[in-house]
C-alpha cells in the first residue's frame, strides 16, 4: 500500500484547525502536523481570509497531501458567522484545487 497523506480542516474565521495525517504502508496512521491558524478580530475579513488562504497554500506546498477533508458548515443561530465559516471552507477547497488535490 502506498503512503497516503491527508489534510483535514475545521474552518473558522477566527480559528481554523488543521491536521495532516499519513497512512503508512503497513496501515498505521501518523499525525504529521496539526495546529490552528488564528486571525485577529481587528483585521478586515478580507485580510483574515487571505491569511488563512496563504497558510493553507504553504501547507499544501510543504506536505503535498493527496486528499483534503473539510468539515461541513451547518447553519446555526448566527447566520453571519455561518457565512464567514463557509467562506473559509471554500477558500481552503480553492487552494486545494489549485494544488491539484
Amino acid at each position: 500500500m502506498k503512503v497516503k497523506v491527508c489534510l483535514g480542516i475545521d474552518p473558522g474565521l477566527s480559528n481554523t484547525g488543521y491536521a495532516i495525517v499519513s497512512r503508512k504502508r503497513h496501515g498505521a496512521f501518523a499525525i504529521v502536523d496539526s495546529g490552528c491558524i488564528s486571525t485577529h478580530k481587528k483585521d478586515t475579513e478580507q485580510t483574515r481570509i487571505h491569511q488563512i488562504y496563504n497558510t493553507i497554500r504553504e501547507m499544501l506546498g510543504t506536505h503535498h497531501p493527496e486528499l483534503l477533508a473539510v468539515e461541513r458548515v451547518f447553519f446555526n443561530q448566527n447566520p453571519i458567522s455561518c457565512l464567514s465559516t463557509a467562506g473559509v471552507s471554500y477558500i481552503c477547497q480553492l487552494a486545494a484545487a489549485q494544488a491539484g488535490i
